[in-house]
């Protein structure tokens, strides 16, 4: 696969790109870099991956995953926490419901992720807000015995957005509150915190959620996240070696970091209602694939936020995962509606 870098055109720092507070434990960064599009877009075809008829109805993402009984496709519904499988084979699992510790079915969840145990099996990463918990569910003994399994629970601060496990047990939490703002942050397993990686200032906005609201993924050696916008075209990529960030912005109009104004609706007569830039974004050890709008263009960028390539397929999507096959990079889209759909690149 051969890949080119395009040149950054533009650099606006709007701070340093390290910075530390006296406390010691807060890590700022920033700096827009506005980087040109590729010349010339690339148009992928994609295979439809064969399913049973109805089987994503309702989903709000997939994923891909090697088990010891082999492939399965787990996906989610958010509202209530509802997840299946669909096998290499065609077979598919009734939906397990998760309760959460009330009884309420209509537990929400902002985020939804899957990590592989030691073991080779996988636990489904489910972020609580009623009850500000991180929930671990074994996937394969849920669908074994038909019902959630809850392997563990952690308190995670109010407010978060995304959880990720790292190496050393921490958790990597995104939140947005009065007590940090817009931050990435690091708590450990009595839910204190231990670092500060803060993305955004206090402004006028800056407890609007729906401003913030991002895609985000982490590299697989958990040592950086991509945060993908999706209510102004911008995409913040964290060093947490370095306790720095770079904001990725495609559009010169957007270039300031702090600038609300930018942000714009589809429609400017109904009000709260915004235009969508990111929908989707997955990463491996080397790129970022990122769904940019209306859902039919994969923009992939390295870590350093260089832009490599723009692909163009038919299809409207709104998730994607990567997986390898034979030594290939493949994309695994999840179509608006509700088919899937293998890219190899």
């Amino acid at each position: 696969m051969k890949m080119r870098k395009f040149s950054i055109i533009a650099l606006v720092i709007s701070g340093s790109m390290w910075s530390a507070c006296s406390s010691g434990n807060l890590f700022m960064g920033g700096a827009d870099v506005l980087v040109s599009l590729p010349p010339d877009e690339e148009f992928l075809d994609g295979e439809q991956i064969p399913l049973p008829e109805n089987a994503l109805t309702g989903s709000n993402g997939v994923f891909p995953i090697e088990g010891q009984e082999g492939s399965w496709l787990v996906h989610y519904f958010r509202q209530p926490i509802l997840f299946s499988f669909v096998s290499s084979m065609g077979n598919s699992s009734s939906p397990i419901l998760y309760r959460g510790r009330s009884g309420a079915e209509m537990t929400l969840a902002d985020y939804v992720d899957i990590e592989q145990t030691t073991e080779g099996g996988h636990v489904l990463l489910v972020s609580d807000i009623n009850t500000s918990k991180l929930i671990s569910l074994d996937i394969e003994n849920s669908f074994k015995i038909g019902a959630a399994c809850i392997v563990q629970e952690r308190n995670i601060p109010r407010n978060t957005n995304r959880v990720f496990i790292l190496p050393d047990g921490k958790l990597l939490c995104q939140t947005l509150s009065g007590e940090y703002g817009l931050s990435y942050v690091e708590m450990n397993e009595r839910n204190e915190l231990q670092k500060q990686y803060k993305l955004f200032g206090e402004g006028p906005h800056a407890r609007d959620y729906s401003f913030f609201i991002s895609m985000d993924a982490i590299r697989p050696d958990k040592k950086a996240v991509v945060m993908c916008m999706r209510a102004f075209d911008k995409m913040n990529i964290l060093d947490l070696e370095k306790g720095s960030h770079k904001t990725v912005v495609t559009s010169p109009e957007q270039k300031k970091t702090n600038d609300l104004s930018v942000w714009k609706s589809t429609d400017r007569t109904a009000p709260g209602f915004m235009y969508s830039y990111y929908y989707a974004v997955d990463c491996d050890e080397n790129c970022i694939y990122a769904v940019y709008s209306p859902g039919n263009e994969v923009r992939v960028f390295d870590w350093g936020g260089f832009f490599m390539r723009r692909i163009k397929v038919k299809e409207q999507l709104q998730d994607i995962k990567v997986v390898k096959s034979d030594g290939n990079v493949c994309l695994i889209g999840l179509s608006q509606d509700e088919k899937l759909y293998r890219y190899c690149l």
